[in-house]
């Protein structure tokens, strides 16, 4: 608010918004007056036409909380009032019209970190109940054959059936469940996903326990493809595929570490029994342990608090 060039009834001026919407209705309006400069003597509020033309509530909310800038002679700015800065953006205009539904925390385990982003993507999908089995285009109106084509005896097509209780599906769940130890019942897809996200575990293993039913769907939905369109594909297979993809991923996360078994069952074992440690050794070489690895630095005095340095910040990446 600079010199009051705003228009008192049809303008935003006192943050709660147009005073002609605000008023009651059986409230009498002095459409005589437009700006809001009429209202003002001097430097101050006029307080007694205030009380005769606002409402009381409104009247001391001006007087408290509205205020003139010191640039007379300008005309006032316009603000836009979602925005802190006053400034328009179409981030706040969107979220103004867009209904956001509360933060799902399921949602956040969706998307691992340095897994490929197309398995992630799946898992999204597949949370979302939009993966295209027989019975999803049946729901949908289509006259569809359904065929099983992970088991030996085809059945009919379903969601559940496809990622849990087909042959196929409960060996390979039951070899990666069995080697972390968790025992769960197979009957709905989102609550064994939910158990492997919710499980207690060794530190290090938490990202792989969160990416675990990424990488086994995600194969699961590639043998059905490919079963589907000719091709054969193995259970042991999509075995190896899933150890292959969780190892890659741990090679990405510790790279210090080349000494990562490729197996699910060792990897586990390899992570709970890891105690990284430093130590030093007389004479002007510092040695770096990490796990059975030495890292042999050459250094002089000069270069002890550098060693130190690297030394501490990657114990903070290990630990």
């Amino acid at each position: 608010m600079n010199r009051g060039s705003t228009n008192v009834w049809y303008e935003n001026w006192i943050g709660l918004g147009a005073l002609y919407h605000i008023v009651p209705n059986d409230y009498t309006i002095n459409e005589d007056m437009q700006e809001v400069a009429e209202l003002r003597v001097d430097d101050t509020w006029d307080e007694q036409l205030l009380v005769q033309s606002f409402p009381t509530d409104i009247a001391q909310h001006i007087k408290q909380e509205v205020i003139f800038g010191t640039t007379e002679n300008s005309w006032d700015v316009p603000r836009w009032m979602p925005s802190p800065s006053g400034n328009f953006s179409v981030s706040s205009a969107w979220n103004i019209l867009r209904h956001r539904d509360h933060v799902n925390p399921d949602y956040n385990k969706i998307w691992t970190k340095d897994l490929p982003f197309k398995i992630s993507f799946f898992l999204w999908i597949l949370w979302k109940g939009k993966i295209p089995t027989d019975n999803l285009w049946r729901r949908s109106g289509y006259l569809v054959v359904s065929k099983c084509w992970c088991c030996s005896q085809p059945q009919e097509e379903t969601f559940q059936h496809l990622f849990l209780t087909s042959e196929t599906a409960t060996r390979v769940w039951r070899n990666f469940l069995q080697a972390a130890d968790l025992v769960i019942n197979l009957v709905q897809v989102h609550q064994v996903i939910r158990t492997w996200w919710n499980a207690k575990c060794y530190p290090k293993l938490m990202h792989l326990y969160q990416a675990a039913p990424a990488v086994i769907t995600w194969e699961l939905w590639k043998r059905r493809n490919t079963m589907k369109y000719g091709g054969a594909i193995s259970c042991n297979r999509v075995i190896h595929e899933v150890n292959k993809t969780l190892h890659y991923l741990e090679r990405i996360r510790y790279p210090w570490l080349s000494i990562i078994p490729p197996l699910w069952s060792d990897m586990i074992s390899f992570f709970e029994g890891y105690k990284p440690y430093v130590g030093t050794k007389s004479g002007s070489n510092a040695i770096l342990m990490v796990h059975q690895e030495a890292i042999l630095v050459q250094a002089d005095m000069g270069f002890v608090f550098e060693i130190m340095l690297e030394i501490w910040c990657l114990r903070k990446n290990i630990r």
